[in-house]
């Protein structure tokens, strides 16, 4: 269960429980120099390359395109594709190309874990592995694990 999660928490896991772990990330990745922020109504978690990606999301030119697809989809829902957005700013954005998601991101959000993978120049593949795995480590030291007693 831990690698399903892990992977593809956006199917293992209810959508409450995944706002409140990326909410969670959201807070760990602030520190006594950021600013707080009081949300007055929930997030909505948003899929950063989008779950419909075939119109604005062409795959690599140079890569077969069956396992291309096949990549695409194992990595749609990991974690490092997932961020948190507002109610308002989440449906304006979903199917878009990443050069309008990601100013539409940076003009109106003002979460950190947001605004660090609207960094990237390009969102892709690659992209979704390191931000998975940044997110993986940020989580281990929020939740770290039991020492042995």
């Amino acid at each position: 269960m831990v690698r399903q999660v892990y992977c593809y928490p956006y199917k293992a896991l209810s959508k409450p429980r995944l706002r409140m772990l990326l909410e969670a990330l959201e807070a760990a990745s602030r520190t006594a120099k950021t600013e707080d922020l009081e949300f007055r109504s929930p997030l909505t978690v948003e899929h950063l390359l989008p779950q419909d990606w075939e119109a604005h999301w062409p795959l690599p030119e140079d890569a077969d395109p069956g396992a291309a697809k096949a990549r695409r989809a194992a990595f749609l829902h990991r974690f490092g594709n997932l961020t948190l957005l507002t109610k308002a700013l989440n449906p304006s954005l979903s199917n878009g190309p990443w050069s309008e998601k990601r100013e539409a991101i940076r003009q109106h959000c003002l979460l950190a874990l947001s605004l660090r993978a609207v960094a990237e120049e390009i969102w892709d593949e690659d992209a979704i592995e390191q931000r998975t795995a940044e997110l993986f480590e940020m989580a281990r030291r929020v939740w770290p694990r039991p020492t042995a007693a």
